[in-house]
């Protein structure tokens, strides 16, 4: 499973700049490097997840704040931090996450993914999304 995390920060950190390209302008031109090792400057973008909160300690959600909280949770803030991004997290049934991200209700997934060839077809890699 850490081999597949790490995949997905790979996917995640690659594809949210163009994900989010559709928000606000409508283009990725206006999306200047930071000084953070040439990543992306998002500008404060709202960023919606989707993820099946139910996988401690990945994601769960907190009872007493009834907030999404995890390693994933926390992996995608210090993200956001480097590409100044607005994290949303929005809780989904897992098998559905991947029609929903397709459907555009979600900008990324983040939820313990492994790749598998099926969400190969489905999903975006970095290479087929930037330069």
């Amino acid at each position: 499973m850490k081999r597949g995390s790490l995949a997905l920060l790979a996917v995640l950190v690659c594809t949210l700049p163009a994900a989010c390209g559709n928000a606000g302008t409508g283009s990725t031109a206006a999306t200047t490097a930071s000084a953070a090792g040439g990543l992306p400057n998002l500008n404060g973008r709202a960023v919606v997840i989707g993820t099946d909160a139910a996988y401690p300690p990945f994601e769960s959600v907190d009872t007493e704040t009834n907030q999404i909280v995890g390693f994933d949770v926390d992996l995608m803030n210090e993200i956001a931090k480097l590409v100044n991004i607005k994290p949303e997290f929005k809780n989904a049934a897992f098998d559905t996450i991947f029609t929903a991200l397709a459907a555009n209700e979600f900008d990324a997934v983040m939820s313990a993914v492994t790749i598998t060839d099926e969400r190969k077809a489905t999903v975006s890699t970095p290479h087929e999304e930037i330069p």
